[in-house]
């Protein structure tokens, strides 16, 4: 320890002299921050010919700190490393830095680039067409929607030769009825189906890809033999989050979000695949149009980013535009914005495709009955007909009983007379209020210790009930559909665990395991397939450390969705198994 102590003070003489006979290099203030044990941290990307010396005067941080911060430095300073320096208010900006407008400036061009956008059509005199003056990132898709005249028709209108258009271009609408847009799929309710109950869900089996699954199967594999980047052309990889870093309190969540795709980038990075990161923090633009007009996204091969409900049609427009697969890792409502654009990818899996999922594990034979449970009064209608549409797309018949929650106390009298000891029961229950879901499962304990064969199946939102003790969930043997589910016994997540408290001196949460999985997934694929991975990923399905991945297509010219959920078991010998 003192030998490696007296070499690094030697160094750190030494280097002040070399200064003096060469140029120091530039080092340019890194704008990325993360979240270590309650910490921030610059995160820096160690380039050629920057020094511990440098990168301390740079930052205006003590060797000591540095050290302390990064134990590795111990063996070197390596270009294309990645090291943490704690945060100072004396860190100085870098010439290459580029300057920070005043908020004034900015407030000038947002009002001026909002005027312009904001100008709306004018009717003119010959009132059978309108005058649209093309807003920012518009697509002729997205003004044929909104105008209800087919893409052709505009462009045959226009005398358009190709359906590229550009920002304030003047384009005239013909005034005519409804038509449908050839380009895209017709329409959104097409792809849906409604059930006896009025609960809408994708249709299932529609033949969206082009080629068959042994023709699939075997280019993915001869895409798999070729390399598709390297060093000079690496994987270009955008991270677009509201880590709002400029905050005295940055979100934690979305750091440690981005502290999990560090590590699955690392990770790649150890198997030989190149990749070059942008992480932008949405929270410090006033307006889109300046992280669009910069180009700083054109050219990535994948953009992940969670982005404001009032700013994500814009955002996935212009990716749309561009042909930027672009993928939602947190939201689980923008499903939706799938229907239309090919590039996008919903990684959550949506509550509907949970609950079907569940259903599909009731696997009823000739001594078995199905028997679902909900609230007589009411409140939760519309996770009932989720359930009831999801047992009867599957086919099962079923008995339902309602009761109160006023009547538990006597309810298990009537099921032990009315339900038949010598059959196999499937129980579901169609209820997340804590209440009542507590209510039956604690009843259907009762059932187990009087020896009735009961198997369950519930919401997730289960696990998280104080009033729940986990050993009754073995006891009635529940079923649960959820998002995410860590094993801890697996081996490539304690791998994940040790390596992420070496890194960040703490545990990683749900949001880590995220981020590590979306982007470990995304970047196995797009190393593997190449620019055109959108057309096979069908194909690939993979398990990764919390959740489980499986893209299917909304429709012919639609984006994908995930519909894998993971199914987790409590088994009677305290057991929890995971499929």
């Amino acid at each position: 320890m003192k030998r490696t102590l007296i070499i690094l003070f030697l160094t750190l003489l030494i280097l002040p002299l070399r200064a003096q006979n060469v140029i120091p290099p530039v080092i340019t203030i890194s704008t990325e921050k993360v979240n270590i044990s309650g910490k921030i941290y610059f995160v820096h990307n160690v380039q050629p010919g920057e020094t511990i010396y440098s990168l301390c005067k740079a930052y205006n941080v003590d060797s000591e700190e540095l050290f302390k911060a990064n134990p590795q430095l111990k063996e070197g300073l390596k270009a294309g490393k990645i090291i943490y320096i704690p945060t100072t208010d004396k860190a100085e900006i870098s010439q290459t830095t580029p300057p920070i407008r005043p908020a004034q400036e900015q407030h000038e061009k947002r009002e001026e680039e909002m005027e312009e956008m904001e100008e709306m059509e004018q009717q003119l005199p010959g009132g059978d067409y309108i005058n649209h003056k093309v807003k920012l990132f518009e697509t002729l898709n997205t003004i044929s929607r909104k105008y209800g005249v087919s893409v052709i028709e505009i462009m045959e209108f226009n005398d358009l030769e190709s359906p590229r258009i550009k920002f304030k271009q003047i384009i005239r609408i013909p005034i005519k009825k409804q038509l449908e847009d050839p380009e895209t799929v017709d329409d959104p309710d097409e792809l849906l189906e409604e059930d006896e109950n009025g609960i809408k869900e994708m249709k299932e089996d529609l033949p969206f890809e082009q080629l068959s699954e042994s023709e699939s199967l075997a280019a993915i594999e001869r895409l798999k033999q070729v390399p598709h980047f390297d060093r000079r052309n690496p994987i270009k990889i955008a991270l677009i989050l509201p880590f709002d870093t400029h905050s005295p309190t940055p979100s934690t969540n979305y750091l440690d979000f981005y502290s999990g795709a560090l590590m699955a980038i690392e990770k790649a990075k150890e198997a030989g695949i190149h990749i070059a990161l942008t992480t932008i923090d949405i929270t410090t633009y006033s307006w889109l149009g300046e992280i669009f007009s910069e180009n700083m996204i054109r050219d990535c091969d994948l953009v992940v980013g969670h982005i404001d409900a009032r700013q994500l049609n814009t955002f996935t427009d212009y990716c749309h535009y561009n042909k930027i697969p672009f993928v939602s890792p947190l939201d689980y409502q923008t499903d939706s914005l799938a229907l239309h654009n090919p590039y996008f990818f919903q990684m959550p899996v949506t509550a509907a495709t949970q609950t079907k999922n569940l259903v599909s594990r009731i696997n009823l034979g000739d001594k078995s009955t199905l028997t679902v449970f909900s609230d007589a009064a009411g409140g939760e209608a519309p996770y009932v007909k989720s359930i009831m549409a999801a047992i009867d797309s599957a086919g099962l018949p079923y008995n339902e009983i309602k009761y109160h929650i006023v009547s538990g106390r006597t309810i298990i009298d009537s099921l032990l007379t009315t339900m038949n000891p010598d059959l196999e029961h499937h129980i579901v229950v169609a209820s997340e209020q804590e209440a009542f879901a507590s209510d039956v499962i604690r009843n259907m304990g009762v059932l187990k210790f009087h020896g009735y064969n009961i198997k369950l199946y519930c919401s997730n939102r289960v696990r998280n009930f104080e009033t729940i003790e986990g050993v009754l969930l073995h006891e009635v043997n529940a079923h649960i559909s959820t998002n995410y589910f860590v094993d801890y016994g697996d081996r490539a997540t304690k791998e994940f665990i040790l390596g992420y408290r070496a890194l960040f001196h703490t545990e990683p949460t749900p949001f880590a395991f995220h981020g590590h999985d979306t982007f470990l997934y995304f970047i196995k694929v797009i190393n593997y397939l190449g620019k055109d991975f959108p057309q096979y990923i069908y194909y690939c399905p993979m398990n990764m450390l919390q959740n489980d991945v499986r893209f299917r297509r909304t429709g012919p010219n639609g984006g994908f969705i995930n519909i894998e959920s993971r199914d987790v078991e409590y088994t009677p010998e305290r057991k929890i198994t995971v499929k």
